[in-house]
């Protein structure tokens, strides 16, 4: 709620006031006897560099000057105390109090150079000064309305310009230097940076602080050094200070490249230094005059241009290739009459005073730039609107699939970097449990099966969200959804074999890219590619795949953790090679298709879905060994120890008792001997009474006599004949045991 103006009257007077409410305060008639002292929250300040206050403020009332003679020994005393040795552009000599003779400081404001620092975090505002010779920050209290000099950087040659940015809080000087080296008129800028990031420490903070302290709220860089070789002078325009991904670049344009110096707050030190290469111009887009350059920013990227050039030059300091440089057509920045402000907006001086943000078209860019894997990197890069940047990637990635002339996985290869995170990159693991996750609603269409025949596992549930996937680069949820899946489906439609060979082979390669990265693949990826493999008959591959995939599981410890996952996937295998429309095209389909359900089945029981193997088991005719892997879901229940009761297992969809009777009723049918059909009988017997006790409960049935619930959904006669005719002692013994009446079996 403290508001302050800075008013400049001179290039080294500067009055700075409190503003309440829109209103500064207004000092009272003199002849008001009620006010005869003014408040000293009413005072204001003024700056003189040239007078004898030198770079301390000077209290005053509002609407007067503070007296020349306020402070003894003026300026010369506070200079020589602040350690202020810079070379002195002006000369004053005056008369203090006691005509003691005082030295002016010398130093006048370099043009624009006030401006005040955003420390809303911690209540104090902070005036910086920009002056010919050195950085000046100006502290005001609120509470105390006190406003003193914090610190004092100097710089021992003339600073000719600066360039600041409010969002990285850095200041940066330059003083141009020029030479004569080797027959050129060599030109070059000495920089020195400031970040005004650390926190306000109470206590004197006055004098120079030109190394830096441990008390200064400032860190002040290491002098660097920006310039080129011309036959001319250097345009400031040429360089900007910027403030990209989070951290700090200072901008140079040259004739033929770019480069960007980047600058670490945290330790004062430029710590990268990258040029980049221009692109060649062509007929339609001719090289910029970077003499006249506008230099803005949006969006974490550079545009550069001028306001006579139909081209606008693109620049990322990252890229597939360390950065990212392209020329596209450009409208301009506007007629001279509109005024840039950096770093990304225009005003009209001339009109209405309108104000304008610069933005970029990300559709207009990717319609301008080639198809290629630097512009889908660039478009993952960007950060303000995540979800069409994302979208215009998986298009371009879409477009190289569709573009049948160039059919060929080396253009698509140049992707697949695009597809995982960066080595360095901290969230990796969050975003791999997070794709992993959401990739549970997209295993059933992986598949690839007809609509009449799509399964749907247990384990998932819910629709798939990416509204929010803002990661810098593609999921696998993101390309199986819009682009594999899709792809493969249309193909399979085209009967399109070649189309399915290439996603194939593009996504064995995605697969492995992943495991380069040490990131879990997702069950949808999995089950995406054996399900092209299963279709194109390669099933050497399959078995090849599941073997690597049994010893993979044992490195990454994720593998054991999804349970949902591996569950979804060992389902969809036994889909995959169980789907009647999903034919094999290959000699060994009945050996490969054996050893995609042994894998499946024994996936399911190393996660212990015991009841889940059991229903396919069920589904496959294999009821004995349904009843041995399901008997493992209620085996631990016995064996708990302190409860009076066992607890109940529920069963699930598929295998509850009429299931498994149904099952044996039909394996039966399958068995010569009657001694096997009774054995498998009885075991089913022993077996339900402990999984679904309930069944076995006697009830009326319409005709008035007792029979189980088992034998009433059943709804049919008991198949005695199976087990040696109705008057067989075996058969009756079964009848009897599963809940059958005997009148209604006779």
């Amino acid at each position: 709620d403290q508001k302050y103006v800075a008013m400049q009257f001179s290039d080294t007077i500067v009055r700075i006031a409190k503003v309440d409410g829109g209103n500064s305060a207004k000092r009272p008639l003199e002849t008001d006897s009620s006010a005869a002292a003014i408040s000293k929250y009413q005072k204001q300040w003024t700056i003189d560099l040239s007078g004898t206050s030198g770079e301390q403020p000077m209290a005053s009332d509002p609407g007067t000057m503070p007296k020349p003679d306020l402070f003894a020994g003026g300026a010369g005393a506070v200079a020589r105390a602040a350690g202020f040795h810079a070379r002195k552009l002006l000369n004053r000599r005056g008369s203090g109090e006691g005509g003691a003779d005082v030295t002016s400081t010398g130093d006048m404001i370099v043009p624009g150079g006030i401006f005040w620092v955003d420390r809303s975090s911690d209540g104090h505002p902070i005036l910086v000064f920009v002056t010919s010779h050195a950085v000046r920050l100006y502290k005001i209290s609120p509470i105390k309305h006190l406003m003193r000099l914090l610190e004092s950087f100097s710089v021992p040659t003339a600073i000719d310009c600066f360039w600041y940015d409010h969002q990285a809080r850095c200041l940066m000087v330059g003083s141009l230097c020029r030479l004569f080296e080797d027959g050129k008129n060599t030109e070059t800028f000495d920089m020195r940076a400031y970040s005004f990031q650390k926190p306000i420490r109470e206590g004197d903070g006055n004098g120079d602080q030109s190394q830096g302290s441990s008390d200064s709220v400032t860190t002040a860089f290491a002098p660097f050094t920006v310039g080129k070789q011309l036959d001319g002078s250097m345009s400031l325009n040429s360089i900007a200070l910027t403030f990209l991904y989070e951290c700090v670049f200072c901008v140079a344009l040259g004739e033929t490249s770019v480069t960007f110096i980047k600058l670490d707050s945290s330790k004062g030190l430029v710590t990268e230094m990258k040029e980049v290469q221009y692109p060649k111009p062509t007929d339609s887009l001719p090289p910029l005059d970077v003499t006249r350059a506008i230099i803005a920013v949006a969006d974490n990227t550079v545009i550069v241009t001028d306001r006579d050039s139909d081209a606008c030059l693109l620049l990322d300091v990252y890229g597939t290739n360390g950065s990212f440089c392209d020329y596209i057509s450009s409208n301009g920045f506007g007629d001279q009459s509109t005024a840039f402000l950096p770093p990304s907006s225009l005003l009209d001086s001339r009109g209405r005073g309108h104000l304008y943000g610069i933005s970029l078209d990300l559709k207009c860019v990717v319609k301008l730039l080639p198809p290629t894997a630097a512009v889908v990197s660039f478009l993952l890069r960007r950060r303000v609107n995540p979800t069409l940047s994302h979208s215009l990637a998986l298009e371009i990635i879409n477009g190289v699939f569709d573009d049948k002339s160039k059919r060929s996985t080396s253009l698509l290869l140049t992707f697949l970097d695009l597809l995982t995170p960066s080595c360095d990159n901290r969230d990796s693991d969050s975003v791999s449990n997070w794709d992993n996750y959401a990739c549970l609603s997209l295993v059933n269409q992986a598949a690839l099966l007809s609509s009449d025949t799509m399964v749907t596992p247990a384990s998932i549930g819910g629709e798939l969200d990416m509204a929010n996937v803002t990661f810098p680069f593609l999921t696998q949820t993101e390309m199986l959804c819009h682009v594999l899946i899709p792809q493969a489906r249309e193909a399979i439609t085209q009967l399109d074999i070649a189309q399915l060979n290439l996603l194939c082979e593009f996504s064995f390669l995605y697969m492995q890219t992943l495991e380069q990265h040490k990131l879990l693949r997702t069950p949808a990826l999995e089950t995406f590619i054996i399900s092209l493999l299963w279709r194109l008959g390669n099933g050497e591959e399959i078995a090849s795949l599941l073997r690597a995939r049994h010893q993979w599981r044992k490195v990454l410890p994720g593998f054991k953790e999804d349970i949902l996952g591996q569950e979804a996937l060992a389902e969809m295998l036994i889909a995959i090679v169980t789907d009647p429309n999903s034919k094999y095209d290959g000699t060994d389909g009945d050996r490969i298709s054996r050893l995609v359900i042994a894998y499946a089945i024994d996936l399911l029981n190393n996660i212990r879905s015991f009841q889940v193997a059991g229903k396919h088991l069920l589904a496959l005719g294999r009821c004995g060994d349904a009843v041995t892997i399901t008997q493992k879901a209620i085996a631990p229940k016995r064996r708990q120890q302190n409860q009076q009761q066992q607890q109940e297992v529920i069963p699930i969809k598929g295998t509850g008792a009429y299931d498994f009777f149904t099952a044996a009723i039909n394996e039966a049918n399958t068995l010569e001997s009657v001694g096997d059909r009774c054995r498998l009988l009885f075991n089913v017997h022993s077996f339900i009474s402990d999984y679904d006790p309930n069944c076995m409960v006697m009830t009326p049935s319409d005709s008035g006599e007792l029979q189980s619930a088992l034998a009433s959904k059943f709804g049919q006669n008991f198949p005695s004949e199976l087990f040696g005719g109705g008057d067989d002692s075996s058969a009756i013994s079964l009848k009897a045991m599963f809940g059958f009446s005997i009148a209604h079996t006779l």
